[in-house]
């Protein structure tokens, strides 16, 4: 459910409101072993459960600096799930490689919240240029984790589970600029461009390493 709100003050106006979310699920995985030489010997069902509820607000300020010129200021707070196959308790154990590949149902979603800032200017023929800058902090991001068993019947294995980090973020800045241009001479007026430019740079605390590397799937440009 949701609700929300506008509001008009002479050049500005702001868009404010929360929604409220409610996760629940229930899996099923499989323990399936296999011997030293990888062939198959059993499969066991493995039961889990997960539930929780989100309160996300947003808001969204722009103010009118002139009739073609905007100001935009935004927050909001978001979530995202967990890959729902890394979600059954499942575990998968090779004997030959020495290795286990494990779910996790206690995963928790990742949540961000967002910060936006935008100045956007509409052009006389159709288009408009932005600049803005962004900012993204991550609670709970999901990474792959590698880990040797020290003990138990999987002692000396290397087991690979999706685990929750602690913290992490993202900033950058972007710009666009899409135009018509009639202003060229002939058929040629009837050409346009679209173009954007991006720069990210993202930091993660990850469980076990020292350093801050960057998060996965993110490039500086």
């Amino acid at each position: 459910g949701y609700v929300m709100e506008t509001l008009k003050l002479q050049r500005a106006s702001l868009d404010f409101g929360v929604r409220v979310e409610r996760t629940s699920a229930d899996y099923t995985g499989f323990k399936v072993l296999s011997d030293a030489k990888g062939h198959y010997v059993s499969t066991t069902p493995v039961s889990g459960s997960n539930s929780y509820t989100d309160a996300l607000p947003s808001l969204n300020l722009r103010y009118e600096i002139d009739p073609r010129t905007n100001f935009r200021l935004a927050y909001g707070r978001g979530l995202s799930r967990p890959n729902f196959a890394d979600l059954p308790p499942f575990l998968v154990e090779n004997d030959r490689r020495g290795t286990l590949s494990a779910g996790n149902p206690n995963l928790k979603p990742t949540h961000a919240n967002s910060y936006d800032l935008l100045l956007e200017r509409y052009l006389t023929t159709v288009g408009y240029v932005s600049l803005g800058a962004f900012y993204k902090e991550l609670r709970d991001p999901i990474y792959r984790a590698q880990t040797g068993v020290a003990a138990g019947p999987f002692a000396g294995f290397t087991q690979s589970q999706p685990i929750n980090g602690q913290k992490a973020s993202i900033s950058g800045v972007e710009a666009s600029w899409q135009q018509h241009l009639s202003f060229l001479p002939g058929a040629l007026k009837d050409l346009g461009v679209l173009a954007n430019y991006s720069y990210t740079r993202s930091r993660a605390k990850v469980p076990g390493r020292k350093d801050d590397p960057a998060l996965l799937r993110t490039t500086p440009k």
